[in-house]
């Protein structure tokens, strides 16, 4: 299901309070429009997607660590990786990428600038015929 940014919290209560109990993870997708945010929620063997389209530039969403405790270390994942700022969070320490890492720079960010040199694993191959 999708939500606007701005109902994503009352969404979260609601499934909580109707016994999604459990935030499994986060995922991110970058698109050229942007960021889609996907909250998989759990009761039992049902999982509820709930996704979040972030227009580009737009890089920040409320937390949900007072509705789900564990989004706790899924919301720093994403920051640290994706560039996505979860406004009320209770600490945003850095968890997976080292203390000299740039700021500013997120490793799973796709360039946008045209260049298509960068991680194109298809370049640079050689072939033993």
């Amino acid at each position: 299901m999708e939500v606007e940014k701005s109902g994503l919290k009352e969404s979260a209560s609601i499934l909580k309070n109707e016994g999604f109990s459990h935030l499994s993870t986060i995922t991110t997708q970058e698109t050229p429009g942007g960021v889609e945010v996907i909250y998989h929620i759990v009761d039992g063997g049902t999982v509820v997607n709930v996704r979040v389209v972030l227009q580009q530039g737009d890089t920040r969403l409320p937390t949900l660590t007072d509705i789900y405790a564990g989004a706790a270390l899924y919301e720093r994942e994403v920051s640290e990786l994706m560039g996505i700022e979860f406004d009320g969070h209770p600490s945003m320490d850095r968890l997976i990428l080292p203390e000299q890492w740039p700021q500013g720079k997120h490793p799973l960010r796709k360039d946008r600038t045209g260049d298509t040199s960068q991680g194109d694993v298809s370049q640079g191959a050689t072939t033993n015929n």
